[in-house]
């Protein structure tokens, strides 16, 4: 049976290997080893700076998946919106229902927490993502854009006078 609860302390070991575990499936150029990214965990995800909350799924003692979000405001009709920053669940727990399962809880937590929306992206690249978010009911925005500043661009940005 799939639970899903809120991140404890108890979690940190099994959410610095699901965090791995997402940079791994993003492929990005150089994999960080274990000790980075707990480092990256304690320091930015779960750091005192950080807004960021995570759900996460267990069957027995084992996390098996994980949600990250924060919630924003100012909103649309004095309310919060919830933003769904990664939704990532172990390769051989996908399509068992863990995916459904945290996006439910994630769901009652916005509505417990006076959300009026949930709202994410999804790479179009990643058709399986597609058809599970229109499958649970989510409907894609053709009025939103994607903006983003990367790396130099970023910080020449942030530079300019």
């Amino acid at each position: 049976m799939i639970v899903t609860r809120l991140y404890e302390d108890r979690d940190f070991k099994r959410l610095c290997q699901l965090c791995q575990g997402v940079v791994e499936y993003y492929q990005v150029d150089k994999i960080p080893d274990d000790s980075e990214t707990t480092a990256y965990v304690r320091d930015y995800v779960l750091g005192e700076d950080s807004d960021v909350k995570v759900m996460m799924a267990f069957e027995g003692d084992t996390g098996i998946g994980l949600a990250s979000f924060s919630i924003m405001y100012p909103s649309p009709n004095l309310k919060g919106q919830l933003y769904l920053k990664e939704l990532f669940v172990d390769e051989e727990y996908r399509g068992k229902g863990v995916g459904q399962a945290l996006m439910k809880a994630v769901a009652r937590y916005a509505l417990d927490h006076n959300c009026s929306r949930m709202d994410w992206s999804a790479e179009k690249t990643n058709p399986s993502a597609l058809e599970f978010y229109q499958a649970i009911g989510a409907t894609p925005l053709d009025i939103k854009v994607y903006y983003r500043i990367a790396s130099e661009d970023l910080e020449s940005f942030a530079d300019q006078k």
